[in-house]
């Protein structure tokens, strides 16, 4: 029976893994259209930024979410309005922003992130 209990947990795992890792680039089930790439990020007075954290674009017929997630796996979860602005999309803090170049510079508390305007879905893509 016992065997049969762990076969059970391992093809849970696997198919759990599997759910995980099959959100990269394209579609998803829902019908949304999911891109993944680095993003420069830095956490705390005095560090540096370096492309440690992940960027993650979800967007569907109604709107675009950026996804900015932390080396640790914390993220941040900032929606992207019609003209191009950007607010947090939930939780405590909310996001100031600032354009810088190429780059829209989106703080939360001590985290940084380096969001590359292209991001914003206002340009066509290069």
């Amino acid at each position: 029976m016992s065997s049969r209990i762990s076969k059970r947990a391992g093809l849970a795992a696997v198919a759990l893994l599997a759910a995980c890792q099959s959100g990269e680039d394209g579609q998803t089930s829902e019908g949304a259209r999911r891109e993944t790439q680095p993003l420069y990020c830095a956490v705390g007075p005095g560090t540096h930024a370096a492309p440690d954290c992940r960027l993650e674009i979800v967007e569907d017929a109604d709107s675009r979410v950026l996804i900015l997630s932390l080396p640790h796996g914390a993220f941040r979860r900032v929606r992207v309005a019609q003209d191009g602005t950007l607010s947090a999309a939930d939780g405590a803090l909310d996001a100031r922003t600032a354009r810088v170049g190429d780059f829209i510079g989106v703080v939360f508390g001590a985290e940084r992130y380096a969001v590359p305007v292209r991001a914003l879905g206002l340009l066509p893509p290069q």
